[in-house]
């Protein structure tokens, strides 16, 4: 099967027709519509079982105005663990910069005022690539915060963070689910129930007018912004927001969205602000009809 990695030149139709796991859009409606099937994946990625799991769905932190929004694809937990799930396209440069941020954000988001460290969750920030970004020739790539003295002795504090990547799917010996998995995203080949059950999804998805329908809207709204020069994100896989600086330009946009009747939530991905901070700008936003 052809591999194409960007589909920025295609028109929505034609991104809606080649859409299948691999775009961020599907994967988060397989995965949050399916809760099982999500249950299932993490059970394979990370050689656990989960006996009841919980999808929080895509997540959308703002810590304040000026802090960095983040936007979790896949966001779920179970009673002593958290998870997020990011299915990546694109090798950005700055993934383990991006897991790092991820991860301090999602302990920031469990504990509220007054509650003492411990009851931190165990967090386990995934990230499914289809390109090696470390170049080892590893199919899996899994870090903890470990002594560099002796190499042995663990910080324990139960953060980690995994990177898969697809393309190096044929090189796994020892676990057949997890190639199964791999093989369906780089290939499109099914060689289990599981992944049969992951194609038979995502067909459904996009049997769905309704889905269809919010596809298009999604990407035309992402369009938009990108006519007017702002990171969206979505395709690259660079993270939203404003790293230099400028935040008028962000509130700026966020009016010329609100103008133009695009939801707070749409806005605040593509611009980076808060949530909190787009409503409290579209309280003041004079509209023109």
């Amino acid at each position: 099967m052809e591999k194409i990695r960007t589909t920025e030149c295609l028109s929505s139709e034609e991104k809606w027709n080649r859409a299948n796991l691999t775009d961020a859009f599907i994967f988060y409606r397989v995965m949050t519509g399916n809760p099982d099937v999500c249950r299932r994946l993490l059970e394979r990625l990370l050689h656990i079982k989960i006996e009841k799991i919980e999808i929080l769905g895509e997540k959308f932190f703002g810590i304040d105005a000026r802090s960095k929004g983040i936007r979790l694809d896949v966001y779920a937990r179970d009673k002593d663990r958290v998870f997020d799930v990011e299915i990546q396209v694109a090798n950005t440069k700055e993934l383990p910069e991006r897991a790092r941020y991820y991860q301090g954000v999602m302990d920031v988001d469990q504990l509220k005022s007054g509650q003492p460290y411990r009851e931190l969750k165990e967090s386990h920030v995934i990230f499914i690539c289809m390109e090696d970004i470390f170049r080892k020739g590893k199919a899996c790539y899994t870090f903890e915060n470990i002594c560099l003295e002796d190499m042995q002795t663990k910080l324990n504090d139960r953060s980690i963070k995994h990177f898969f990547a697809a393309e190096n799917y044929d090189k796994i010996e020892d676990d057949n689910e997890l190639r199964a998995f791999l093989k369906m995203l780089e290939t499109g080949k099914t060689e289990d129930s599981y992944t049969q059950e992951l194609k038979r999804c995502t067909a459904e998805a996009k049997q769905s007018a309704q889905t269809r329908r919010q596809y298009m809207d999604w990407d035309r709204e992402l369009n938009y912004a990108r006519e007017k020069g702002y990171d969206t994100g979505y395709d690259t896989g660079y993270d939203t927001g404003y790293d230099t600086g400028i935040h008028k330009k962000a509130v700026d946009a966020a009016e010329n969205f609100l103008r133009e009747n695009i939801s707070t939530e749409v806005i605040a991905r593509c611009t980076g602000l808060s949530l909190a901070e787009v409503e409290e700008i579209k309280n003041r936003v004079v509209y023109v009809k």
